[in-house]
């Protein structure tokens, strides 16, 4: 019995460790562009553990405090000029340091991915959301 256990302990410790996002990474990613980008990065996280179910809970959480924060911010509109600062940054503590220190306590470790696929990626999308703005402005100029 003992040497199963032994064996069971170097299988285990013979298993690479899974990538994933740091808590950095998913703070800021959070706070400048959006909760759900660092919701999508802690769905990755989770899945690359394992846990299926909280990374679908995680993803659905990203999406839901996106669009909570887009009706406060239209409710508020000027009368509060932090509040485009608050709620991302309210938004990158809740992914970035509660849920990311509930399922990936300190101690435990990992190997944390590069962010360079994900920025570069996000720099193209960012692009092309704002191409695609001064197509459209201009497009609405010429039908003026």
């Amino acid at each position: 019995m003992e040497e199963l256990r032994t064996l069971d302990a170097e299988a285990a410790q013979e298993k690479p460790l899974p990538k994933i996002w740091s808590r950095t990474a998913v703070f800021v990613f959070s706070f400048l562009l959006s909760t759900i980008c660092g919701g999508i990065m802690m769905y990755q996280n989770l899945r690359a553990t394992g846990r299926n179910k909280e990374a679908g809970r995680m993803l659905a959480t990203g999406f839901i405090y996106f669009a909570v924060s887009i009706s406060i911010a239209l409710a508020v509109g000027d009368r509060l000029g932090n509040v485009s600062f608050i709620i991302p940054l309210t938004g990158a503590v809740i992914l970035g340091s509660f849920f990311y220190n509930k399922y990936f306590p300190p101690g435990i470790k990992y190997r944390y991915r590069k962010i360079w696929v994900l920025l570069i990626i996000t720099l193209v999308l960012i692009a092309g959301i704002v191409g695609f703005l001064f197509w459209a402005q201009s497009a609405l100029r010429i039908v003026d």
